[in-house]
């Protein structure tokens, strides 16, 4: 996966919004939870495009 860049995040270690440039958005106080639900964001968008 290429680098994400999350234009909103909390600062380290702490509980925050995340979001992305294309309307992601979670609250978490982990990056890597935050990208890990990022990804499974992006399978359920590719998906749901396939089942149109």
């Amino acid at each position: 996966m290429s680098k994400v860049k999350f234009i909103q995040s909390p600062k380290n270690n702490e509980f925050g919004k995340w979001e992305t440039a294309d309307g992601f958005v979670c609250y978490t106080n982990s990056r890597t939870t935050a990208l890990r639900w990022y990804r499974n964001y992006l399978k359920r968008k590719k998906e749901a495009l396939y089942n149109e």
